[in-house]
This record gives structure tokens, sequence and C-alpha cells, in this order.
């Protein structure tokens, strides 16, 4: 372990004469997107075989599947999980102040190396939860509605597994990420990967266009994680740079003039379940003064259409969106994409719980730093600033 972080080889831990030599650690989560990530060492030339030590270290050779975690209690919270698929080095005169750089995205990347032209007959879920049980993930795959069979239509790939995988999700008003679950055992880092296509966060199941949830009810998803700006003297601050952004115009509601397939004109309006949270007192509903409306566009009837336009409006609904910097230590904790936490001391409108978004963790000698967004689809009532602190523990 060098300083705060666990680094894995085809699950077996690195070595002191590797882990020595590290510099710093990088990883990029986001709700959608592959996590990236990258780890940098600084290298010599070996007196014994005249050779790069590092860059010619059987464990950091291409495809090694490389783990990265930061020791959590008495476990392990397993940041990312993925092959090496970038080296950059740099190469000093007679060795000393050289270093190599490896990089690389979590396993979704195998998922991008197939290519697939297939009719899907089934739920877009089912042959969702097929792919990536073919990929070697555990699944938590939410079942969606349309069925599709060459008797009416049917789900077409033409892409690789990653990409008909995230448009799949996306047109349903799903996110696609990875989850681990990790231990140490000896000198073995043993990680399971569960892949989800969910909502996040989990909206539950409704005939229509999804249950309404308020964020605020959601449970935090670590307890002693807050963020805190303008607290009090005998507080501590935890947040170092902070940016927050209100969208007075993101889109409200949606409207779909869909043709069945028999030729009958389906007309479909919904409103999102996210904004109209309320009773013209907070929300998107009440900052947007009126419809902003949008019309999807693409094939297919009101049933197909239908979750389209949800999940656009879902998207839009989170119109209150920040930026800040902290570090593991400060929050009291490692921050990951799709986690609920507590802000507290910004202003009466916004203090309360967000969801993040994304994450840069920056792991070197000095801390584990995180660079956070986070996103929320409501502000408060005047009345409601102490509930929301109560809420989050830290009044």
């Amino acid at each position: 372990m060098g300083f705060g972080v666990l680094l894995a080889s085809d699950d077996k831990l690195l070595g002191d004469d590797l882990i020595s030599c590290l510099v710093e650690v990088r990883v990029e989560q986001s709700l959608n997107q592959p996590t990236r990530w990258a780890v940098r060492f600084l290298d010599d030339i070996s007196v014994k075989t005249g050779q790069p030590t590092i860059a010619n270290a059987p464990q950091l050779q291409p495809g090694k599947m490389l783990t990265i975690a930061v020791p959590d209690g008495n476990g392990v919270t397993v940041l990312v999980r993925g092959p090496i698929e970038e080296i950059d080095c740099n190469v000093t005169l007679g060795g000393p102040g050289s270093w190599v750089q490896y990089g690389g995205r979590d396993r979704r990347g195998f998922l991008d190396r197939v290519v697939e032209t297939k009719v899907w007959e089934s739920a877009a879920s089912k042959a969702v939860k097929t792919i990536l049980s073919h990929h070697g993930f555990k699944t938590a795959v939410e079942p969606t509605k349309e069925t599709y069979s060459t008797k009416r239509t049917t789900l077409n790939q033409r892409a690789s597994d990653l990409q008909f995988v995230t448009a799949c999700a996306r047109r349903n008003n799903k996110c696609f990420w990875i989850t681990y679950e990790g231990r140490t055992t000896g000198n073995r880092l043993r990680v399971e990967e569960t892949a989800h296509v969910e909502s996040s966060p989990p909206r539950g199941q409704d005939a229509e266009v999804g249950a309404p949830f308020d964020l605020q009810q959601l449970p935090l998803s670590q307890e002693g994680v807050v963020l805190k700006l303008n607290v009090p003297a005998s507080d501590c601050q935890t947040v170092t740079a902070f940016n927050i952004n209100v969208d007075l115009e993101a889109t409200n509601t949606f409207k779909v003039n869909a043709q069945s397939w028999s030729g009958k004109k389906q007309p479909r309006a919904g409103t999102d379940p996210q904004a109209d949270l309320n009773d013209g007192g907070e929300g998107a509903l009440a900052f947007s003064q009126g419809e902003r409306n949008v019309r999807p566009v693409g094939a297919g009837d009101a049933s197909e259409l239908g979750p389209l336009g949800e999940a656009i409006v879902t998207e839009a609904g989170w119109f209150v969106k920040a930026t800040l910097s902290t570090s593991a230590h400060m929050a009291g904790g490692v921050i990951q994409a799709h986690d609920i936490v507590p802000l507290v001391g910004v202003s009466q409108a916004h203090d309360g719980k967000f969801q993040v978004s994304s994450v840069t963790h920056v792991i070197n000698a000095a801390d584990h730093m995180m660079d956070v967004a986070i996103r929320r689809n409501s502000v408060n009532k005047p009345t409601r600033l102490a509930t929301n602190l109560q809420m989050t523990g830290v009044a």
C-alpha cells in the first residue's frame, strides 16, 4: 500500500518494489461514461539488467488487469478495475527523472471491442442483460416495458456492445455503470463486478412516466460524508472551492405525436416526474415560469417515443448543478459517482441533498483529492431549510 492506495495486477497486489516508485493515481468517474484511470511511476535504469525497472515489470505489461482501491475502515473501496490500454513514457538521459504512466478504462472497454449486427426479439432489458452476462458481469438490470418482435418491430443492433447497451439505457431513462465489491486475502485483492442498467437515483416503477420522487427523501450513500461551506467557526469547512449554476430555461415537459403501426395517430404528453415535486413553491416548474417543451423525433409509436421523451426531460430536470473541490480526509470519506451527499452552507435555496454526477480522484503522497460535480432537481422553500439541515444530521 502506498500513500493510501492499493494497486493490484490481475488481482495480485503490487509489491513494495513497485509501490515505492508510485507518484500519482488519477481516476475519473461519471454517471454514464466509462471510468478512466492513470497511474504514474518514477522509473530508472536497473543496474543488473541495464533496462528500465518499471517499464519492464511483468505486472505492468499491456493487457494486464489493474485494480485501484483505497482503504476503507477494515475493508477496501474499489474505484476502478480495467485493462492497461495506454503506456506513456518519458525517458531522461542516464535514467533518473524518467517516468512511465499507465492508463485505461474500466471493463466497459471490452464491450467496445465487440461489434455486432443483430436483431433482438425481446425487451431491451433482456438484450442488455444477455450482453452483460456474456462479458462476465453480475447484472442489475431494471426491466423495460416494450417487447420487440418481428410481428411488430425489432430491436436492431448495428454497433459495438458498449454503444448498444448505453443507447438502450439512455433511451429507457436509465444509467449504465459498474460497481465493485473488493476484499483482500493475503497478497490478493478479490473483486466482484456488477453492471447496473438502472434508474439513478432509483425512481421506482410506474405504468407511464415513472414514479415521482424527491431527492431530499432518499437516504445518504455514506454516513459521515458532509460537504460544508460557510459554517460557524466552531465547525469545520470541508470544501475548498465551490460554484453553482441554476438553469432557468430547463425543459420541463415533453409531447409526442406518434403514429401507431396501424396508421392511427397516438398523441401523448408527459410532465417530468422529477421537476413536478411541488405545489408551485419550489422546483423546476416554479423557476421556469411556464412550460418548456420538447418533442422527441424518431421512428416508433407512443410506447417507444414515450420513454425517450421521459429520458430527455428527466435529464433536463437536473436544473441545479454545482462543482466543488474537497479531499477524502476533509469530506469524511471517499465520494463516488451516483452517491447522494449532503451540502450545507451555500444558501437557504440550495442546502440539502445532491447526487454526485462525476468525480476526479487524484491520489498522491500529499492527499486523496477530489474534484466533484453534483446535481439536484429542486430548490428549497424558505420553510424547508431547517428540515433539510436536520435530514443531513448537521444542524
